[in-house]
């Protein structure tokens, strides 16, 4: 069994309930009796080997002492969890709009709508088009006011013009 996440750990599910953990970013491997029956082996390519045996009467017992260990992820806000409406872009405030009206009128849970590209000025980063989304402001607190949160898409890529005013202020 070859680990290739982050976290390598193995759960051994026998009378004797023990979870190895091998605390490692390297590249690991656990053997579990493929190359020699009644044989655990553990490889990695770090320098240091550092692991945990945590045994516990149940796997819950388990994981809770395994994150004791490592740490506890806080639970993401409730709407996070929620239906998040999503489609390759709107065309305009005014189908948002109309596209949260109708999930409502259908009785369909949305606690978020993605804004892809097409709100963007010219595909720039940070910027809205006007035509488009007239006043951006008064639709996130409108649509606030119905439960719902604006995700807007932040691309990472900059287009020719944003390239032109970088290189200009470069010069200076």
């Amino acid at each position: 069994m070859r680990c290739t996440k982050q976290f390598r750990f193995y759960l051994f599910a026998s009378k004797c309930r023990l979870w190895l953990f091998f605390n490692t970013t390297f590249w690991s491997q656990f053997d579990v009796g493929a190359d020699q029956l009644n044989t655990l082996e553990l490889k990695t390519k770090d320098s240091e080997l550092d692991y945990y045996i945590i045994y516990g009467p149940e796997p819950g017992t388990i994981i809770n002492t395994y994150t004791q260990l490592t740490g506890r992820m806080p639970l993401p806000p409730r709407w996070a969890l929620g239906y998040h409406q999503c489609r390759w872009s709107y065309d305009s405030e005014t189908e948002v709009r109309e596209l949260v009206k109708q999930l409502r009128n259908r009785r369909i849970p949305c606690d978020v709508v993605h804004l892809d590209i097409d709100y963007m000025q010219g595909f720039r980063v940070f910027t809205w088009n006007k035509q488009r989304f007239p006043n951006p402001q008064k639709l996130i607190e409108d649509l606030k006011q119905q439960g719902i949160k604006v995700v807007t898409i932040i691309d990472p890529g900059v287009n020719s013009i944003q390239r032109q005013i970088i290189k200009s202020a470069m010069k200076v």
